[in-house]
This record gives structure tokens, C-alpha cells and sequence, in this order.
């Protein structure tokens, strides 16, 4: 679609989800549903170095409030 620009994935981890591992921080990647398009979305949790419990005990209070994330259709 018009104004819209492709950008590689590996450039949208990088600049999305890398910084909070080169930081050494904890870090949580949720999946959190799909967009209108079936594409996947998903939520990124960091917290200080050392806390893993604590995100983790995050994540699981999270996944069971939003229930179960259905899958995205795989184009074949």
C-alpha cells in the first residue's frame, strides 16, 4: 500500500527486541494476539538482571488472564 516501506525482520529485532539482551536484562517475549492481517503480536517484558523468577511468575499470571493466543495461518 502507498507510504507504507518494508523493513527487514532481523533490522525489527534488532532495533526491538535486542537492546534489553545486550543490556544483560531479563527479558520476556509474550505472544499476545493477532492483528486484523493474521499477523502475529506479541509483548516484550525487560527487568533488572537477576529477576527471571519474577518475569516469569509475570508472564504466567499474564498468559492465563489472556487465555490461549490462537496460532497464525501459515500461507502454503
Amino acid at each position: 500500500p502507498q507510504g507504507e516501506t518494508q523493513t527487514e525482520l532481523f533490522t525489527l529485532i534488532g532495533r526491538n527486541i535486542g537492546l534489553g539482551s545486550c543490556a544483560s536484562l531479563a527479558c520476556l517475549v509474550l505472544p499476545i494476539g493477532l492483528t486484523a492481517a493474521g499477523l502475529p503480536v506479541a509483548m516484550e517484558f525487560d527487568a533488572p538482571s537477576g529477576s527471571d523468577r519474577q518475569l516469569l511468575a509475570l508472564g504466567l499470571s499474564l498468559e492465563r488472564a489472556l487465555g490461549t493466543v490462537r496460532a497464525p495461518a501459515i500461507a502454503g
